[in-house]
């Protein structure tokens, strides 16, 4: 063991004997302590303590070729991900957003390397890897970020209402009609959102007391701008 600061190759040799003795844990903790700061060797610590926790034991089946799942296997991926993460947040708080996204996506977290993306005003490359990675829930939930920023920040409601609508969050979209005052928009989207809805068998919420008194407060409105119109 040491004491006292640990010079360059003492501290390599601190991780070697954590790792060959198994306790590749221990070993990655210590690379992670690494300060971003000393960028000379932050990076390299960086791609070791990856490379520590996705090494995994080979076991006998899978020497034969044979497939099966091994407690390593499982370890191997906790570790990762935990690498990954930290990594992850040193390189955004150093403002290295590409290191950081890369760090995500190697664990599977597309979702918060677009988000992360998002929070630091990268609202267009969030868009593009949100169509090139993203899908389902994920990709809705991105894409509903992006419109409400849009709509909020950009003040450009109907580029932001066409995000909503283009992955489906048709019920958001009339919320922001009914609260900008659109009735003739909102009552020509409630229509055919119904319309859709029934014509393939799907539970909605329009029929609530809630959005059929807001189809009822638009169609007065519609009604009354007629008179004045006559």
């Amino acid at each position: 063991s040491y004491t006292g600061p640990l010079n360059a190759t003492k501290r390599e040799r601190r991780v070697l004997e954590y790792f060959v003795l198994g306790d590749r844990e221990s070993a990655i903790a210590f690379l992670l302590a690494a300060s971003p700061d000393d960028s000379s060797s932050f990076y390299k610590d960086a791609l070791r303590a990856l490379g520590l926790a996705s090494f995994r034991l080979t076991s006998p089946a899978e020497m034969t070729g044979a497939e099966s799942f091994s407690p390593s296997q499982g370890s191997a991926n906790s570790l990762q991900e935990k690498a990954s993460k930290v990594l992850s947040a040193h390189c955004a708080g150093k403002g290295d957003i590409l290191s950081s996204i890369v760090m995500l996506g190697l664990i599977g977290r597309n979702l918060d390397a677009v988000i992360q993306l998002q929070d630091v005003g990268m609202w267009e490359h969030a868009a593009t890897m949100t169509a090139s990675y993203l899908e389902g829930d994920q990709r809705q939930e991105a894409l509903e970020r992006w419109a409400l920023h849009v709509i909020q920040a950009q003040k450009n409601l109907w580029r932001g209402l066409g995000i909503l609508l283009s992955c489906g969050l048709y019920v958001e979209t009339l919320e922001i009609l009914n609260k900008e005052g659109l009735s003739l928009s909102f009552l020509t989207l409630f229509d055919y959102i119904e319309r859709l809805y029934t014509e393939r068998g799907r539970e909605h919420m329009l029929g609530s007391e809630r959005f059929r008194t807001m189809k009822k407060r638009h169609l007065i409105v519609m009604a009354k701008r007629l008179c004045n119109d006559n």
